[in-house]
């Protein structure tokens, strides 16, 4: 049995997915190209900009990357209650002029307060756009939401395999430049959504806000499902921070990002239909779910393995050497992204069964404020844990990673044996 619907007829194709979607469904999927470009753009070369360009300490890059996705993640709850009661098209719209202002910032500045203020408006922005986004998307599309959320993925996938060859084109230049062009994106992003992005009539609800909020929070089951969900999303985000870190260690090379997102992107491009159509004609939603945490975690083996044993190189390395020494870390990613592959995707398609279907949009900002909680905590630490001076402590965050998300697997499989993911389960 399928916990999160009826089995739909699997398309054939992306252009078979994509066809059955409806126009507004596809403004979204067109709109994930862009944000995923804009933002792979700029965010994967922040933390060498910052170590790097302006040297500041690790744990403090750390920190500020950490307030990037807390103030996302934390504050998707905010954004979610309003797509709920204001309507999806406004808040998109709205966090669309957010992530310009905080790109704008960043190309104004490299002042301490202006990085940081940046960094909170770049967060944020998606704290509105994202979880608008993925209501409207859930709304569009009942009856197959796995697949649409999986064309939902290959879109991102795409953005984030253009976005950072741009983005290492001119990084060479500078990192200001890199910003004021995804800003550009984000203007041309938001008269798109202005034109094109029709306005949804949602049913509104008859309880006031406090009333939902208490609802949301005393949904026990839920709540089990975002802490299985956070301890997964600490590994999932990683490609921006600690593998980002671990590519420049051991190429020397600020563009190294630019490779390690290209073979992250081209393995979720290639596997994500396939995969998730795999997922439903073998796996419950739960077990898809489970086992995509379970990726996520073992991501890190090649990592632990070989971090002790290859060098750290402070000048870059030529092309070819370099993709050699980073070959451990782009296996490391693209395993990440195969846990990604399945892991999204029935997340979104179990929201609706552990939360609600009237309020996804609060369901999902109150799943991202635990897990933002979650990764501003573990960047953090991630950031402190980081020795590349010390060969046989190199291994240490990475173990973190790795157990954090199998743990999330494990509470995943209690809440499946449990029954807590079926439609009829008690809140």
């Amino acid at each position: 049995m399928i916990e999160a619907s009826t089995k739909p007829a699997n398309p054939h194709g992306l252009t078979g997915t994509f066809n059955m979607l409806s126009p507004a469904a596809r403004v979204l999927v067109i709109n994930q190209f862009f944000i995923s470009c804009g933002f792979t753009m700029v965010v994967p070369f922040l933390a060498i900009y910052l170590t790097k360009d302006l040297g500041m300490a690790t744990a403090l890059v750390g920190l500020i990357i950490g307030l990037r996705s807390f103030s996302s993640m934390g504050m998707f709850l905010v954004g979610g209650t309003l797509a709920d009661r204001m309507g999806a098209r406004p808040t998109i719209i709205l966090g669309c002029m957010l992530r310009i202002m905080g790109f704008g910032l960043f190309a104004l500045s490299a002042s301490l307060p202006a990085i940081i203020i940046a960094t909170l408006l770049t967060g944020l922005s998606a704290a509105f756009f994202t979880p608008a986004g993925r209501s409207y998307l859930a709304a569009e599309t009942a009856g197959h939401r796995a697949e649409a959320f999986g064309l939902f993925a290959i879109a991102g996938n795409a953005g984030n395999l253009i976005g950072p060859v741009i983005g290492g084109m001119l990084i060479a230049v500078d990192f200001r430049i890199v910003s004021a062009s995804a800003c550009v994106i984000f203007v041309i992003l938001a008269l798109i959504q202005v034109v094109f992005l029709p306005e949804r009539v949602m049913e509104r609800s008859v309880n006031s806000l406090f009333q939902d909020l208490a609802r949301v929070v005393r949904n026990r089951r839920f709540l089990i499902f975002s802490i299985a969900g956070a301890l997964y999303t600490m590994s999932s985000l990683q490609v921006t921070f600690a593998m980002a870190l671990e590519a420049h260690r051991v190429t020397g090379r600020d563009d190294s990002v630019t490779l390690l997102f290209i073979a992250s992107a081209l393995c979720g491009m290639a596997i994500q239909v396939r995969i998730t159509r795999w997922c439903r004609a073998n796996m419950t939603s739960g077990q898809s779910l489970g086992l995509g945490f379970v990726l996520a975690g073992l991501c890190w083996i090649p990592i632990i393995l070989a971090g002790p044993f290859v060098p750290t190189h402070h000048t870059p390395l030529p092309i070819p050497q370099a993709a050699l020494w980073m070959t451990p870390v782009i296996l490391s990613a693209m395993i990440l992204a195969a846990g990604n592959a399945m892991g999204q995707p029935f997340t979104m398609e179990l929201m609706p069964v552990v939360g609600s279907e009237r309020m996804i949009g609060t369901y999902y900002g109150y799943y991202s404020l635990i897990t933002g909680l979650s990764a501003a905590v573990g960047n953090a630490a991630i950031g402190a844990m980081m020795r590349p001076e010390i060969p046989y402590l190199r291994w240490m965050p990475f173990v973190m990673l790795m157990v954090c998300s199998l743990a999330g697997a494990a509470l995943l499989r209690i809440m499946q044996k449990r029954g807590l993911l079926e439609p009829n389960a008690a809140a």
